[in-house]
């Protein structure tokens, strides 16, 4: 059975505390990332959504108010950001990352060494999973090979 440690991608796109939200708007779109974790130091701190991003400016445009548009610009990560809602750890088994991957809702799940120690190490993706039920071939199939004629028995 595969952990996270060998599902994990390690070249992770993170967000510092400071950022501005015009640079992490441009990542976002850019990238076509739907959330982005945001880390100090190697460790996760928070995470943010692209709906948070989007509610944001919207409320501003809808409104008309141009003010408040170029406010949002230059509002920090930190001020709009969520807790860091926890994350598995290396030797999680595909169950664990599974189950926790649909508890969290938001298409990835960090891998962190602990819930006391959240530096990150990697993700793991909902396209992760995906490619890897691509290349294991499904049970039923397995069981239902032919046998070649010589291991037959009559």
């Amino acid at each position: 059975m595969r952990t996270a440690r060998q599902l994990m991608r390690r070249h992770v796109v993170v967000l510092a505390p400071g950022q501005r939200l015009a640079e992490v708007r441009d990542v976002m779109r850019l990238g076509r990332l739907r959330q982005l974790l945001v880390a100090e130091d190697g460790r996760v701190v928070g995470e943010l959504s692209h709906r948070a991003v989007c509610r944001l400016y919207l409320e501003a445009a809808t409104q008309l108010d141009r003010a408040r548009l170029l406010a949002a610009d230059q509002l920090p990560v930190h001020q709009l950001m969520m807790p860091f809602q926890g994350g598995v750890s290396p030797d999680a088994r595909l169950h664990e990352i599974t189950a926790l991957l649909i508890a969290r809702g938001c298409g990835y799940v960090p891998v962190v060494p602990g819930d006391a120690d959240p530096h990150l190490l990697g993700i793991i993706t909902e396209q992760d999973l995906l490619r890897l039920a691509l290349m294991t071939p499904p049970p039923a199939a397995v069981a239902h090979r032919r046998r070649p004629a010589a291991d037959r028995s009559p």
